[in-house]
């Protein structure tokens, strides 16, 4: 009987492990590729790709390649906090922690703070799994809000690089992320397109652009597609839940 119990829980414990790993998505999984554009001064594209493993202070890591053959970075996950050993340093920082919740603060090394301000589940168009992203935005010393910018769940900085999660606090710094792969398969995109769909959008603060999809196309909670809404009913429309009147 002792024995049984003694299983049972050390069962329970696997699969709560596991379904705290499979909740948060993913970040680090051979394959994945993740595509920036910069797009001031003037534009380039580039990519980094997880591909090879290393070991670094007994850390079992994934190896980062930027534009293919640059060996960049070697990351590791633990318990949906992600972590970097930057190319030739021996020492460990924290890019992300996806357990942050709304409300929660990032100290910044200036005196200001970084306030998690929502989360929302958001669908692209193709991809099967909703993504959660989480807008952050930058308080200043004297109280003052000087700007914002946006982590993906799994996928990292949507309005920085993938390696300076809080680079939209950084003045001149104008790094777009376009989308994530895996296996060729699309995890999350804000546009396929690049600088084009960029240029039209120009005119619009990027910090507030969600997923592409038409303004028309509605979504329910499923992601499917919707052409009747029911009263009271709850969908989503451009990233965002609405209420169906």
């Amino acid at each position: 009987m002792k024995r049984s119990i003694i299983i049972f829980s050390w069962v329970c414990m696997m699969v709560s492990h596991v379904f705290s790993q499979s909740s948060h998505g993913m970040f680090v999984s051979e394959g994945k590729q993740w595509r920036y554009e910069i797009i001031f001064p003037s534009v380039k594209k580039y990519s980094y790709v997880v591909h090879g493993d290393t070991v670094i202070s007994n850390h079992p890591c994934k190896k980062v390649y930027m534009d293919g053959d640059n060996y960049y970075a070697a990351i590791y996950e633990s318990d949906g906090m992600v972590f970097q050993f930057p190319n030739g340093s021996g020492s460990s920082s924290m890019l992300y922690d996806f357990n942050i919740k709304v409300g929660d603060s990032i100290h910044r090394d200036n005196g200001g703070v970084v306030i998690v301000s929502s989360i929302d589940s958001v669908w692209c168009d193709d991809v099967e799994q909703p993504v959660r992203v989480y807008t952050l935005k930058y308080v200043g010393e004297d109280g003052e809000e000087y700007g914002q910018g946006r982590w993906a769940e799994g996928v990292g900085a949507l309005d920085s690089d993938l390696f300076q999660p809080l680079g939209f606090l950084m003045v001149g710094k104008y790094s777009l992320f376009n989308y994530c792969t895996q296996d060729d398969e699309y995890v999350f995109y804000t546009y396929k397109d690049g600088y084009e769909e960029y240029m039209r959008m120009l005119g619009v603060n990027h910090m507030t652009l969600y997923p592409h999809q038409e303004e028309s196309t509605i979504y329910d909670l499923q992601g499917h597609r919707m052409t009747t809404l029911q009263k009271n009913g709850l969908y989503i429309k451009n990233g965002k839940k609405f209420v169906g009147n």
